[in-house]
C-alpha cells in the first residue's frame, strides 16, 4: 500500500514541478525590415480583404511644419509610389508634421519632420551623409528620407520611390539581397538593413548601412560587397563598425526599350507612327 502511494505521489510531484517552472524569457525580436520593401502589403499598404492585392494605404507621408519645395517634391514622389501600389486610398496621403497626431506607419520626409523623440536615433546616420547624398533610414518602426541638402534629399526620394524593392534595375537584385550577402560572408552575422543612400547624378546605391548588433570584419564585408548580387552597391557599412568598398564600377546598362505605339493615320514621325510612350504597367503591377 505504501509503495502504491509513493508511485502516485512521485508523478504528481514531477507534473507540479514542471507546471511551476518559470518560462524562459525569449530574446527580444529585431525590429522589422522596412527599408527592403516599404511598399509591400503589410505595412504602409494594406490588403483589407485578403485577396492578395493591396487596397488601402494605412500610413502617411509626413513633411515638416514648414516644408521646403524640395521636401514637398520628395513627398510627392513617395506618395505617388504608395498610391500606385494600392487600388484605394483615403486622402490626404501627405500630412504636415504639426498636424500629425494619429498613429500608424509613417515615412518622414526631411529631418525636421521626424518627431523629437526619434531625432537622436536618426542623427548618427544623418551625420555620415556627404554633399548631394540622401538616404532612406529605418527609425523605430518607420522610415525617414533625409539628405544633407536638397539635391541629396531628392536623389534619395526619386531613386527609392522608383526602384524599391530593387537595388537599381527593375526586376534585378533586391534590397533584401544585401543582408543575405552579409550573412553568407559571415555566418555569425545577424545584421539588419537599416538604410540605403543615393548620390545625385550617380546610378546605384551609394552606401548600404547595416546595424551593429553583430561585429562583422572588413574582410567579410569586402566579400559581401564583391558579390555579383550587390553589383549596384558601391559601399557596405556597419554602423559604428567596419566598411568595405566595391572595387568594380557599377554599369547600370541600357534602359529596357519601350514598345513602339501602333502607327496611326496622320500621326507624327516618319511613316505616320506615334512617338513611344511610357506605360507604368510595364514597370509595376499591383503586386509590385
Amino acid at each position: 500500500m505504501r509503495r502504491s502511494k509513493i508511485a502516485l505521489i512521485l508523478p504528481a510531484a514531477v507534473v507540479c514541478a514542471i507546471a511551476w517552472q518559470r518560462p524562459q524569457e525569449s530574446a527580444p525580436s529585431a525590429p522589422p525590415d522596412r527599408v527592403s520593401d516599404a511598399f509591400a502589403a503589410g505595412w504602409m499598404l494594406s490588403d483589407t480583404n485578403g485577396d492578395g492585392i493591396a487596397d488601402s494605404i494605412a500610413g502617411k507621408i509626413v513633411v515638416p511644419a514648414h516644408p521646403s519645395e524640395a521636401e514637398n517634391a520628395a513627398a510627392a514622389d513617395l506618395a505617388g509610389r504608395a498610391g500606385f501600389g494600392s487600388t484605394g486610398l483615403t486622402l490626404p496621403l501627405v500630412v504636415n508634421a504639426a498636424a500629425d497626431t494619429a498613429d500608424g506607419p509613417r515615412i518622414w520626409v526631411g529631418k525636421d519632420a521626424v518627431p523629437a523623440a526619434r531625432s537622436q536615433e536618426l542623427l548618427p546616420l544623418l551625420q555620415l551623409l556627404e554633399k548631394d547624398e540622401g538616404g532612406v533610414f529605418a527609425v523605430g518602426d518607420n522610415l525617414a528620407v533625409v539628405g544633407t541638402d536638397d539635391n541629396g534629399l531628392l536623389a534619395a526620394a526619386e531613386a527609392y520611390s522608383a526602384r524599391a524593392p530593387y537595388q537599381w534595375r527593375i526586376n534585378g537584385d533586391k534590397l533584401s539581397a544585401i543582408v543575405d550577402a552579409a550573412r553568407a560572408a559571415a555566418s555569425e552575422a545577424h545584421s539588419r538593413l537599416i538604410g540605403v543612400s543615393y548620390m545625385r547624378g550617380q546610378p546605384g546605391i551609394r552606401r548600404a548601412f547595416l546595424d551593429g548588433r553583430t561585429a562583422v570584419t572588413a574582410a567579410a564585408l569586402g566579400i559581401a560587397v564583391g558579390s555579383a548580387h550587390l553589383a549596384a552597391v558601391h559601399e557596405l557599412v556597419v554602423l559604428g563598425g567596419a566598411s568595405a568598398v566595391n572595387r568594380k564600377p557599377f554599369a547600370p546598362g541600357p534602359t529596357a526599350p519601350v514598345p513602339a505605339a501602333t502607327a496611326q493615320p496622320g500621326g507624327e514621325g516618319a511613316g505616320g507612327s506615334q512617338p513611344p510612350r511610357l506605360d507604368l504597367a510595364t514597370l509595376y503591377t499591383s503586386h509590385g
